[in-house]
């Protein structure tokens, strides 16, 4: 980290959540995550039908996301949050593994609701 330095890991922090943003966007999921560079953190929140379900699925895909639920009318949501040694391909697997879990209909097999905390 030293070597990299806090400038350079917030560049790649935001070059990393950008590529989550356009991928995201190219398939027409609702962002709650200020898209402005100056305004984003570490992490992209993303509205995906059966959020929850498909949060499950890539878990048993060894793919690492948070879910956080909606509260009133907000929808859920998964939350990615890459690190600065987190590389571009392994953000082209994320969203090519949810494609693929919304294809194959993987998601219907997992809870759509919370029984319990996560």
């Amino acid at each position: 980290m030293k070597k990299i330095g806090i400038p350079g890991i917030r560049d790649k922090s935001l070059s990393l959540t950008e590529l989550i943003i356009n991928k995201a966007k190219e398939r027409g999921y609702r962002l709650f995550t200020p898209e402005e560079n100056n305004l984003r953190g570490g992490s992209v929140s993303i509205s995906l039908p059966h959020a929850l379900a498909v949060k499950q699925a890539l878990e048993k895909r060894d793919v690492k996301v948070d879910f956080r639920k909606g509260q009133d009318k907000e929808p859920d949501v998964i939350r990615v949050g890459p690190h600065f040694y987190t590389k571009d391909e392994e953000i082209d697997i994320l969203f090519r593994e949810i494609d693929a879990i919304y294809t194959s209909g993987e998601f219907k097999k997992f809870q759509e609701e919370i029984k319990h905390v996560t």
